[in-house]
């Protein structure tokens, strides 16, 4: 009934996706519990806010909730970030209104702290972004693995050196514990990809080199509150709902609220 109601009070074919969206998960959620609850209150308060608030819950929710460990080369990014991000990228705002209203209707916190839209993706997609390092590197840091070891790879940026075969430390652990690498040996191997990539600016100029639309991205997100902006619940299941209604499926909800 509220979806009904709030789609013929204004029409918005977009707005009407999105609440079928959140009543379908709505729908799964038979017994009352917490994603049951945030669902009901996403359902009242999704109408309530403008398209540029609905896309920049999706990017705050993507960048600083979620990751992709599945992207693997630049071409894996770019399809990422044409498929998440591009459809949001125009309509993001820099108004602090805008931030203002989100957060009276309580999809989120405006905070003291940040979080810099070039260190997420640094530190997400880290193996994307290094300078590699010679096989006198590698030995000069000691870990027990040889050059030619599968956890290395060819760097990506400069073919004549090397990097840790994984997008970030999470993968580094996960392939360590395949190959049967353990103890200093993971640690060194993280800081192997740390110490060695790519500066913030060089990751930018990479990024909107490859995704033009991106300059706009980090511009807003750097110079208004969304590097500020702490998600709550109800955020976060419109975010998820806005991003899932354009394309088609995304990961379960109940990742993040359950």
């Amino acid at each position: 009934f509220t979806v009904q109601k709030e789609f013929a009070r204004c029409g918005d074919k977009d707005l009407g996706d999105l609440l079928v969206d959140l009543l379908v998960d709505r729908t799964k959620q038979p017994l009352r519990s917490i994603l049951q609850i945030v669902l009901n209150e996403s359902l009242a308060v999704a109408p309530k806010l403008t398209h540029d608030q609905l896309s920049a819950l999706s990017l705050i929710f993507l960048f600083r909730y979620t990751i992709n460990n599945g992207i693997t080369n630049f071409q894996g990014l770019d399809t990422y970030l044409a498929r998440h991000v591009a459809p949001f990228s125009s309509s993001i705002d820099k108004n602090e209104a805008c931030y203002q209203h989100l957060e009276y209707y309580g999809c989120g916190t405006v905070g003291i702290g940040s979080v810099e839209l070039i260190e997420v993706f640094r530190r997400k997609y880290a193996g994307l972004f290094s300078k590699g390092f010679t096989e006198a590197e590698l030995q000069s840091r000691q870990p027990n693995v040889p050059s030619n070891h599968q956890i290395l790879t060819t760097c990506l940026h400069d073919h004549s050196r090397k990097q840790v075969n994984a997008i970030n430390e999470d993968v580094i652990k996960q392939q360590a514990a395949k190959y049967g690498i353990v103890g200093d040996d993971i640690q060194k191997l993280v800081n192997l990809q740390n110490e060695f990539l790519m500066a913030h600016e060089d990751i930018k100029k990479f990024i909107v080199a490859r995704q033009p639309y991106m300059q706009r991205v980090f511009e807003v997100w750097g110079e208004s509150d969304m590097k500020h902006f702490t998600l709550t619940s109800v955020g976060i299941a419109i975010g998820h709902a806005n991003i899932k209604k354009n394309l088609g499926e995304f990961t379960d909800l109940s990742i993040w609220i359950n």
